[in-house]
């Protein structure tokens, strides 16, 4: 946490210098494929858990498809799921 807010000072402070800001938007452009890299590597751990692919291709459809808000999504999500997990064992 302490990581995060110093560094929400230091773009707070540096963030409007034009190198700065060109340098977060190549750094933002690599962000979709580290994304689909960590998708992917979980798909190869989980594929094989019904559950898992189910709760995952719950959160793809109403956050990326429907376009809803992330947080109730996965405030939802989170604890039905490890319910389902605790229920399961």
């Amino acid at each position: 946490m302490a990581i995060v807010l110093a560094l929400a000072v230091l773009y707070q402070r540096f963030g409007q210098i034009p190198a700065v800001d060109r340098v977060l938007n190549g750094i933002s452009a690599a962000a979709p494929g580290l994304v689909l890299a960590m998708g992917l590597q979980m798909a190869r751990l989980f594929g094989r858990v019904p559950r898992a692919v189910l709760f995952a291709a719950l959160a793809f459809v109403a956050i990326g498809l429907l376009q809803w808000p992330i947080i109730p999504v996965l405030a939802v999500l989170v604890p039905v799921s490890v319910a389902a997990a605790w229920v399961r064992r």
